[in-house]
């Protein structure tokens, strides 16, 4: 992020012939210019600033980051205030870690904490935000290191890194690492804050690599009197692991997760209680009324085994979803049948859409390829008799 509370102004005696184009044709080859470029023409002097700015607020960023220092809150104050990008605004993150007590930063950093610096940053900029007219703004807080290394080994710990930079970072921590982990500290500031502010707050959103000695209660995410959805981004090998339940724990989404990870041992983070914790309780014994999973691998049994709570479940999507048949054991876990049959035992059930649901391990077939939307349980159970129908005969032979 750069230029947060706008452009320097400078005279230029000459303008190149670019400057002196039409509007509609400068406008037009800005469209072929890289950020960078577009943030460098917005130096040059006043006149350009104002043919460039309509290409400079279509590639501005949405969401920005930020860390509990004094330039960074003043940077996000600036940003919040500024009348043609504060509206532009849809994510605002703050970092978890803090520097270690021998940090060369850390006392500054400590001193403006412990003042209320941030809280105080954090409410005007939720007021410069209403003040805008932007009250859809998703607040959260992320990882600013990974602090493990993706072995086997969980406890493996890699040579800690900035992985990821809010804005100022650098200018406020020097040449350290912030290490110690704040995490729960950093959403109580923000809760307060919002109370505060009186910000109408519909997302909250977790960038994490874990859950793992965090100590985090669920009072900590789930904020009484909030309407905000919950949104818990887990780090991993590829795609990250996307979890969102409802302010009311009614409605769950899940994505690219791997319901396999205990039983095939895959590197993938999953959904492995240590990396979730009180959060993993709550998504397998919540009664939810609402699940959306897809682009996940999963075992056939997910359904009749418990793994989720489905006796008042009213609305299942699956999608884009790999089964499997057995565990790393060789043990089965069921068939396509079987996860059918599953589905139809499912009493409260009014609506299941089915779409690219396949068999990952044997037949290598889709269950159901095509996306398919039933209603009621007449169609419900008769949608699943004909799928039971095709599948039934498929063989489950594993070749050890």
């Amino acid at each position: 992020m750069s230029n947060l509370t706008g452009p320097s102004v400078q005279s230029a005696p000459t303008h190149s012939p670019l400057f002196t184009l039409p509007q509609e044709l400068f406008e037009t080859i800005l469209n072929y210019c890289k950020k960078k470029d577009i943030d460098e023409l917005r130096l040059i002097n006043k006149q350009v600033n104002i043919m460039v700015t309509p290409a400079f607020l279509c590639n501005f960023p949405t969401q920005h980051r930020f860390v509990f220092t004094k330039k960074s809150m003043q940077g996000l104050i600036g940003l919040t205030a500024h009348p043609a990008l504060a509206p532009l605004l849809k994510t605002i993150t703050f970092g978890t870690h803090r520097l270690e007590s021998e940090a060369i930063h850390h006392e500054a950093q400590h001193d403006f904490i412990l003042d209320g610096g941030p809280v105080a940053g954090m409410i005007q900029a939720m007021k410069n935000l209403q003040s805008q007219g932007n009250i859809r703004v998703t607040f959260g807080v992320y990882d600013d290191i990974d602090s493990y290394d993706y072995h086997e080994d969980i406890d493996y710990v890699e040579c800690r890194k900035l992985d990821v930079a809010g804005y100022a970072a650098e200018d406020s921590y020097g040449d350290c690492v912030p290490t110690q982990n704040a995490i729960v500290s950093t959403l109580k500031s923000l809760r307060y804050a919002v109370q505060v502010s009186g910000y109408p707050l519909t997302g909250l959103d977790l960038d994490l690599f874990s859950f793992i000695d965090r100590a985090i209660d669920l009072e900590d995410i789930f904020w009484e009197g909030s309407d905000a959805t919950i949104s818990i981004y887990m780090k991993g090998k590829a795609e990250k692991a996307v979890t969102k339940i409802s302010s009311d724990k009614s409605h769950l989404i899940m994505a690219y997760h791997d319901m396999e990870h205990e039983r095939l041992g895959s590197d993938y983070l999953g959904m492995e209680k240590i990396f979730y914790d009180d959060v993993y309780t709550l998504l397998y014994k919540n009664s939810f009324r609402s699940l959306d999973l897809s682009h996940m691998n999963a075992p056939y049994d997910m359904f009749s085994s418990q793994i989720f709570e489905t006796s008042q479940l009213t609305d299942l999507s699956l999608s884009e979803i790999a089964f499997s048949a057995v565990d790393e054991s060789h043990t089965c876990l069921g068939t396509a049948a079987h996860l059918c049959r599953s589905l139809k035992e499912i009493p409260t059930l009014q609506r299941l859409t089915l779409e690219n649901i396949s068999d990952g391990w044997v037949t290598a077939d889709f269950i159901q390829e095509k996306k398919v939307q039933w209603e009621g349980q007449e169609q419900i159970q008769a949608g699943l008799d004909k799928l039971i129908s095709r599948v039934a005969g498929w063989s489950y032979e594993f070749q050890l």
